[in-house]
């Protein structure tokens, strides 16, 4: 998991996935340039503390939501997608108190702040 956003190159160059890896389905209307549909919607999620509850979202909304196959190589992080029509794993992870991992980092870098505020050393 390198990036966790889409990379997009302007003008010519290749579009970067959230994993690090080229996306090859993309189609080339012209020379040097290409066109892809990204799934904004595309959400991480580390196991710690969340994995009860991304088990229960995955049970309640079977066929409307799934790990992504294939990303079970990240280190203890799901990657989730919708897969139903009108359907966002965003608001999902919102009604199941699951912790993304842009949440994960903001919280994160609150409390390293608030230790360098008052002088303390990061454990």
């Amino acid at each position: 998991m390198i990036h966790n956003y889409y990379i997009v190159a302007v003008g010519w160059g290749n579009i970067i996935d959230m994993m690090g890896k080229n996306i090859e389905q993309v189609e080339k209307p012209k020379p040097k340039q290409f066109i892809t549909t990204l799934d904004l919607d595309l959400t991480i999620a580390h196991h710690n503390f969340n994995g009860e509850k991304v088990r229960k979202l995955l049970k309640e909304h079977k066929g409307e939501v799934e790990v992504v196959p294939g990303a079970g190589n990240m280190e203890s992080w799901y990657l989730l997608r919708a897969v139903a029509p009108g359907v966002r794993v965003g608001d999902l992870c919102k009604k199941y108190g699951i912790e993304t991992l842009h949440e994960y980092r903001a919280r994160s870098r609150k409390q390293l702040n608030a230790l360098r505020k008052k002088g303390e050393t990061i454990p």
